[in-house]
């Protein structure tokens, strides 16, 4: 295990939530999440994130995850958020539907 994360989850509260909003988090997905204290962003989710084993910068292994988010108005198309930065996730009908309707 060679990554760092800014921040590692270890207690159970903690991991139980990053697995939460994993789950509403699928491939595919339109969705806008808030997040690191006001921010918010929206786009595609790339793929479903997941939780992995990380180490801080003080070397205290815990887990986290990546959500990579495609927006065509973000630098390099994508934002790159913590899961453990996620307050909230809103899922938004797709582009495809909106125009069908």
């Amino acid at each position: 295990m060679g990554q760092r994360a800014p921040r590692v989850c270890t207690d159970s509260v903690a991991i139980r939530h990053l697995e939460t909003l994993i789950k509403q988090l699928p491939g595919n997905a339109a969705v806008t999440v808030e997040y690191d204290g006001g921010k918010s962003a929206s786009g595609i989710v790339c793929i479903r994130p997941t939780v992995q084993s990380f180490r801080d910068a003080a070397g205290k292994e815990g887990v986290n995850g990546v959500l990579r988010l495609e927006d065509a108005n973000a630098p390099g198309g994508e934002h790159h958020i913590w899961l453990d930065q996620i307050q909230r996730v809103r899922q938004r009908m797709a582009y495809a539907s909106r125009r069908a309707a």
